[in-house]
């Protein structure tokens, strides 16, 4: 794994598998899935597989079947992305951005060396003393909650993203760290997370 190991949250296959891929946009003959210019707004539809003529909404499957509210979930790993990004001095429309690429916002996700969490941390690297990393019991426990013990997962990941953007100069610079542990590496993971970011904010 090399320095990948030592900072970051590896976009896996394997998450994905356990994910699901990122949900996609509602297709032909389907209403789009706007969202109200609220980050947790933006989660909600980019978790939306289709909307029903009702309007009724029809979400990713790991979070149809998630023991907890759907919709009460997306907002409080909402509210949780934005309150970490505020404390790190973060743009959470970015930390949003790599929950969704990483784990397609699945806090169950599991990566093929043990990732965990919604920014799938590294068990021997950024997650090494994060507990929802290393305790599957624990883990499983979370699941019954809304908030399924990612504060500390989402802080973890943010205190990484931060000090990598402070030592590589710019966020792309720091993107590449924070997925490999060196400054602009990583171009196709940066790439994706930015173009991440703009579809979570409507611009795509």
């Amino acid at each position: 794994m090399g320095l990948r190991a030592a900072f970051a949250v590896v976009a896996l296959p394997l998450a994905v598998a356990c994910a699901g891929a990122p949900p996609r946009s509602a297709g032909p003959g389907q209403a789009a899935p706007a969202h109200d210019g609220t980050l947790a707004g933006a989660l909600e539809a980019r978790m939306t597989i289709w909307v029903r003529r009702d309007g009724t909404r029809v979400y990713a499957r790991h979070c149809r079947r998630a023991s907890v509210d759907c919709r009460a979930r997306i907002g409080t790993l909402a509210r949780i992305l934005e309150r970490k990004a505020d404390e790190h001095g973060l743009d959470p429309w970015l930390l949003a951005a790599i929950a969704v690429r990483e784990s397609g916002l699945d806090p169950a996700a599991l990566g093929a060396r043990g990732e965990a969490g919604i920014v799938q941390l590294h068990p021997r690297g950024a997650g090494q003393r994060v507990r929802f990393v290393h305790d599957a019991s624990y883990r499983e426990r979370c699941m019954a909650r809304v908030d399924a013990c990612q504060a500390p997962v989402v802080e973890r990941g943010a205190q990484v993203l931060s000090e990598s953007i402070r030592r590589c100069g710019g966020v792309a610079a720091g993107l590449g760290r924070y997925a490999s542990g060196r400054c602009n590496a990583e171009l196709r993971y940066v790439e994706r997370v930015l173009r991440e970011r703009d579809r979570l904010r409507g611009r795509l």
